[in-house]
């Protein structure tokens, strides 16, 4: 009897030492969605670019995610860097939306990505008088490459901070976003 009540005693504190410890590892989240500002610099025409990206993250194991996510960029500058006859307050202004899927290499906080997709680029020249000519129009092989850091904000909830390079061959670009993530 006694050897009995020894081993159930026993059985009972391993389990509830397990139960414990189960309970303080908070299990990550496998999916996310998260939008965020884009800011950065087209070195293929010397100018600023700004746009908006959104994503949805899959992440299957704790070191390791995939991704896909939508990116509208604009760049804006004078018209005279396109070899183009200039005229007062003309100027040129490329759209690039872009379509992707990558992966994440996470350790920790910080993470690696790279990613591919398609992209449409627009080109256009806007006249002082409001005309629109349009230039250039197409689609692209897109390409990323970029480096972030994971912020935990609350349990369902992250910011990251992301650099890297992305664009399409003529117009490559180098900058970074904040972004928003939430997950489930």
């Amino acid at each position: 009897m006694k050897s009995a009540t020894l081993l159930y005693l026993t059985t009972a504190l391993a389990c509830s030492s397990l139960l414990a410890v189960a309970q303080d590892q908070q299990p990550f989240k496998r999916q996310h969605l998260a939008i965020g500002p884009i800011l950065g610099f087209n070195y293929g025409i010397n100018g600023l670019n700004y746009g908006l990206g959104a994503l949805y993250e899959f992440r299957p194991e704790k070191q390791l995610s995939f991704f896909a996510g939508l990116n509208y960029l604009q760049t804006r500058r004078s018209s005279s860097h396109q070899n183009i006859e200039s005229f007062t307050g003309e100027i040129w202004k490329q759209h690039l939306t872009a379509l992707n899927f990558g992966a994440r290499y996470y350790a920790n906080e910080f993470y690696f990505a790279g990613a591919i997709g398609l992209a449409y680029k627009n080109e256009l020249l806007l006249g002082a008088d409001g005309r629109k000519t349009p230039l250039d129009s197409g689609f692209g092989f897109y390409k990323s490459l970029s480096t972030g850091y994971a912020l935990p904000i609350s349990t369902h909830s992250i910011g990251e901070f992301e650099a890297g390079v992305y664009g399409v061959k003529e117009s490559m670009n180098v900058g970074g976003t904040m972004r928003y993530k939430f997950g489930w």
